[in-house]
């Protein structure tokens, strides 16, 4: 695991900043949707969902999780904190979607758990479920705006795995996620950005 979600972090962050140089990552462009989006989202998709597999089998003990249905069962009944300051699940309300992920550089604040319960899932992951299972009749939800979301979880799952250290699964020190495009804390978002639920 420390070889793969993280370095696919990487990759996708890179593949982003080369997608930013042609479509504008600001409000306006959010509905927009192409084949290199489609992509993007089918890959970001699968590395949260290896990232949540890894994870609950670390935390619940099973060795066999099939969907997301499973993996809420297991995220939203676990009291998880990684220290004082820096949290990866609340014990109150785990991945709460008041939860944010800023772009700092485009003026956006993300909310990729908004949606993420029991009963529900959030847009980015039906969309990506739509772009999986019938590209070709759900080309539209292949959006900027899912992307956006998407990858912000998958920042998120990242960096707070990375803030776990040796406690589940990295085998070292060296995790320093994001920071080209998302910053998690520590950052104010200003009147001028756009919320993304």
């Amino acid at each position: 695991m420390s070889f793969g979600v993280r370095e696919s972090f990487f990759a996708i962050e890179n593949d982003l900043l080369q997608f930013s140089r042609y479509v504008d990552f600001s409000e306006g462009n959010l509905q927009v949707f192409s084949y290199e989006l489609a992509r993007l989202l089918l890959i970001i998709g699968s590395e949260v969902d290896i990232a949540f597999k890894v994870l609950c089998k670390k935390l619940c003990g099973e060795s066999e999780f099939k969907g997301i249905s499973q993996y809420k069962k297991c995220l939203l009944s676990r009291d998880l904190w990684i220290d004082d300051d820096n949290r990866l699940f609340n014990p109150q309300s785990p991945l709460d979607e008041t939860d944010k992920v800023y772009m700092p550089r485009h003026h956006l604040t993300l909310f990729p758990w908004a949606g993420f319960s029991l009963d529900d899932s959030p847009k980015w992951w039906k969309s990506y479920n739509a772009v999986k299972h019938d590209r070709l009749s759900s080309s539209d939800a292949a959006s900027l705006k899912n992307v956006l979301l998407a990858s912000s979880a998958l920042f998120y799952i990242v960096s707070s795995l990375g803030h776990i250290q040796n406690k589940l699964f990295w085998d070292d020190n060296s995790v320093k996620p994001g920071l080209r495009l998302f910053v998690m804390k520590g950052f104010m978002s200003g009147s001028d950005h756009v919320e993304i639920r």
